[in-house]
């Protein structure tokens, strides 16, 4: 390379290459065809961002080599943009708007078959990574693989231990949604990438709550993120089913004596249960019943509480069970005690008509068979999806 152009690319001078070209119009073309690497003056302008110098170059229209080089890769692969992308070099990168040959060449990808968005992320590159993305809006491009079959997002969450590396996860999550549940070559999404990991920020827990992003398991992993979305909701009906166990407890159907008899049939003490001496059974399973509901109910309301603190995949899964067993005890004891409740304070000759027996039965065994059933639909409902997704595909 002629040492005055090199040192002009160097300063940025852009009066000293208009200069130089005056005097020999053909050097710019014998400087860009001697280059043994192809590392070339627009190399230099983009890694040093000399976006005026770069400007001079790309505006001689006389010259096919301006264009060529746009494209010229250096021993690593990687052409101008590639270059100002990895040094963050704004100004140059403003220049892909206007000139075509730079927005060729963005659209190539480098070595390891990563894209320019690649390089942003994986030199932390965040304002060049936005600034990039405003010009680029195809899903397509945004959404590329490189040769690992990682798109932008999968390659920023292979290692967000630094808080650079963070801020772009959670401005990609918050940015990029057409891209957010797509898979790697693991067949792992986003999210699953981030829940692999052991440590969290709330930034991107942030991020991933709103952008409605999925796990790659059809089943466990959307389970689990109903439950996330819909915690507040949950914790509602555990809180009204335990608020219903403990009025239950305090004030047992009968209402309590108001005075004391120490003989008798039933004898008693101002302040006891009525139902106590009258219904002594059933008073005892309504004690049960309404304590299991209400130490259910509290339970479910306390792992939805420290369900945020988990990370691991299987603690998540093991977690979700627990909650879906508190949850369910609860319901299931509420409903045993409020059908013991109706045999105390509905007459004998009412309670064994065959109406009431059917009735009774009915909501205790919807209660036991309800999450069996759920759990059957749900399989064969993700099932016949996945089969008609496969014929689709087949028929395309």
């Amino acid at each position: 390379m002629d040492k005055r152009l090199y040192d002009a690319a160097i300063r940025g001078d852009s009066a000293v290459l208009s200069q130089l070209l005056e005097e020999d119009p053909y050097l710019f073309d014998r400087t860009y065809l001697n280059c043994d690497d192809m590392f070339n003056l627009l190399h230099i302008s983009a890694m040093l961002g000399h976006e005026d110098f770069a400007q001079a170059i790309l505006q001689m229209n006389y010259s096919a080599s301006s264009y060529d080089m746009c494209f010229a890769r250096d021993r690593d692969g990687r052409n101008p943009v590639h270059l100002a992308a990895i040094h963050g070099k704004l100004n140059f990168l403003e220049l892909i708007r206007h000139h075509d040959g730079l927005m060729q060449a963005a659209l190539e990808k480098a070595d390891g078959g990563g894209t320019v968005l690649h390089l942003c992320v994986k030199h932390n590159q965040l304002e060049a990574l936005k600034l990039l993305l405003q010009i680029f809006i195809d899903g397509n491009f945004v959404g590329a693989k490189n040769e690992d079959g990682m798109n932008i997002l999968h390659l920023a969450l292979e290692n967000n231990q630094n808080q650079r590396r963070r801020e772009i996860i959670a401005y990609l999550i918050e940015n990029t949604r057409g891209i957010i549940n797509l898979k790697n070559a693991k067949g792992k999404t986003a999210l699953d990438l981030y829940r692999a990991q052991h440590h969290a920020d709330y930034r991107i827990e942030h991020a991933f709550s709103r952008s409605r992003a999925i796990r790659s398991d059809p089943f466990l992993g959307n389970m689990v993120n109903n439950i996330d979305k819909n915690k507040s909701a949950i914790m509602v009906v555990a809180s009204i089913i335990a608020t219903m166990a403990f009025q239950a407890m305090v004030n047992p159907p009968g209402g309590f004596w108001q005075d004391d008899l120490l003989e008798g049939p039933r004898p008693h003490l101002a302040g006891q249960s009525v139902i106590a001496q009258t219904h002594p059974l059933y008073y005892k399973i309504l004690i049960r019943t309404n304590s299991a509901a209400f130490i259910s109910s509290l339970s479910t309301i306390t792992l939805l509480l420290v369900s945020g603190l988990v990370r691991s995949p299987k603690t998540q899964y093991f977690v979700l069970v627990l909650e879906f067993i508190a949850i369910w005890m609860s319901g299931v004891c509420i409903s045993l005690a409020c059908g013991y409740t109706y045999m105390v304070v509905v007459p004998e000759s009412l309670i064994w008509r065959p109406s009431s027996k059917v009735a009774f039965i009915s909501i205790l065994l919807y209660w036991i068979l309800l999450p069996f059933v759920c759990i059957a639909v749900l399989y064969i409902f993700d099932f016949l999806m996945r089969r008609r997704s496969a014929e689709a595909y087949q028929l395309d």
